[in-house]
């Protein structure tokens, strides 16, 4: 439980409160008896881990402050200092019977895929502990009542908190990412903590007894935490995600999805999809020309909106990690590679497949300008020298990850402009996934969103991902073949 949420450490001290967050989770744990398999995510100081370290047969934790780390690493057998969702790939000696989130997922950018992460950590059978303020309390009502909304140093409104739930939406929130909410157990407000005065005799029992009685009775209004007990649910993916960036992209989405509703209708057996158009702060009407189009052609559909523009590479991280299906193909909007060809990247077997337009020049039916050919010829190899070498087109924005692949690739990379592609490759070659280059028919759009600018950032980006990466991640050995 960590220092970034969890009330811990010199600044948040664990809450000794009958009845708190920590109490429950406490009591959820000892109720399961001894030989646990349990990992901490954000352990902070380990005051959780030296309460239930005597049950536990193996004990594992993810703490991002490396200070807090260091005072609570004995407690565990396996303790990692990183930040959650890196963190979560391990090493791990075996799956868990008990994983623990006190006061985390609301300190996340993309609480979503640290869900995602703890599935397969689960065992069959395993629970989920998650803890989240709950900003519907009736003490943020009031406040908003008189246009108040005051971020403090800890609490429901704590000022690093980055996503806000309400009882239901921390239901929807786990159940939208593949577990079944088994128990919800609101907790009181924290007098002791929140407002020292009621915590003090003789209006602390009273207060306490009030309290307790009024979030149990009305947790969505007077429940301060909600504490979810949760299991892994029976889900079925979608076979593909198929991710659009787009951008002031109206007149050419309609075509574009038409396209892919005809491929995905004909196609024998079906494929079960879902279509993600990210409208990346566009100033027409690309989200709701999508909506329309989409909704009469029966596809399974969903915009993700930037409030304002970002770069393609922002906008491609943002679909790709919202993404369920075991397959991620990421398209441009004009669709230069028809949509067919997907299938030679599913044919390709890798976890992740590019389209290129490098290895066979016939598949290339119209051609880009002298300058556009030579400007990216030049790109392409300066790419091969010093960051990702052997992969002829990184550019081709025809790309196909496996659904952990994607995870793992997207959740790391930064580049939120044109030279994402070749980030992401860098990602996924440290990351140990097999690279297949695949040629793909390509027809040039003249529309093309890539100016001289562009071009010249894409190319000072090169050192900076170089650098950036090996200097923050290791290599990890490729899987053998075979």
């Amino acid at each position: 439980m960590s220092d970034t949420g969890a009330l811990e450490g010199p600044r948040y001290p664990w809450k000794e409160i009958p009845g708190s967050s920590h109490d429950v989770l406490l009591s959820r744990i000892n109720a399961l008896g001894e030989g646990l398999a349990v990992l901490d995510v954000g352990f902070g100081a380990g005051h959780l881990a030296r309460r239930i370290r005597s049950r536990c047969r193996y004990l594992a934790g993810i703490e991002l402050d490396p200070d807090a780390a260091r005072e609570g690493a004995g407690f565990f057998d396996e303790p990692v200092v990183d930040d959650v969702v890196s963190g979560l790939g391990g090493p791990w000696r075996e799956p868990f019977d008990v994983v623990v989130a006190g006061d985390i997922l609301e300190h996340l950018p993309e609480p979503g895929l640290a869900l995602a992460r703890f599935r397969p950590l689960l065992k069959p059978g395993g629970l989920l502990l998650v803890s989240l303020p709950n900003v519907a309390n009736v003490t943020v009502r009031f406040g908003l009542l008189f246009g108040r909304f005051p971020l403090s140093d800890r609490g429901i409104l704590d000022r690093t908190h980055l996503r806000f739930f309400t009882r239901r939406t921390g239901r929807e929130l786990l159940e939208r990412h593949g577990f079944a909410v088994i128990g919800e157990t609101p907790t009181a407000m924290p007098f002791e903590l929140a407002l020292p005065a009621l915590g003090r005799p003789p209006l602390a029992g009273p207060a306490r007894t009030a309290a307790r009685l009024l979030a149990a009775a009305w947790p969505g209004m007077f429940g301060y935490q909600i504490v979810y007990e949760a299991r892994l649910a029976v889900m079925t993916f979608p076979a593909l995600s198929l991710v659009i960036p787009a951008y002031n992209e109206e007149k050419r989405l309609p075509v574009a999805l038409a396209r892919i509703a005809d491929w995905l209708g004909s196609r024998t057996p079906a494929l079960p999809s879902e279509v993600i158009v990210v409208d990346d702060g566009s100033s027409d009407r690309t989200a709701a020309t999508a909506e329309k189009t989409a909704a009469g052609l029966g596809l399974t559909f969903r915009v993700i909106r930037l409030p304002q523009n970002r770069g393609k590479g922002a906008a491609v991280r943002a679909g790709v990690l919202a993404a369920s299906g075991e397959h991620v193909l990421v398209t441009d909007a004009d669709l230069s590679t028809p949509i067919e060809e997907v299938d030679k990247l599913l044919a390709a077997g890798a976890p992740v497949a590019i389209g290129s337009r490098g290895v066979d020049a016939t598949l290339v039916k119209e051609r880009q300008s002298l300058f556009r050919v030579a400007s990216g010829k030049l790109f392409n190899l300066l790419v091969r020298l010093l960051v990702v070498s052997g992969i002829r087109d990184t550019q081709c924005g025809f790309k196909l990850f496996s659904r952990d692949a994607a995870g793992e690739v997207f959740s790391r990379a930064t580049v939120d402009r044109f030279a994402f592609d070749v980030e992401a490759l860098l990602l996924a070659r440290r990351l140990g996934y097999r690279i297949a280059e695949v040629p793909v028919l390509w027809f040039n759009s003249p529309d093309t969103r890539v100016g001289l600018g562009g071009g010249l950032e894409a190319f000072a980006a090169l050192f900076r991902i170089r650098w950036r990466v090996s200097r923050t991640m290791r290599a990890r050995p490729a899987p053998p073949q075979g």
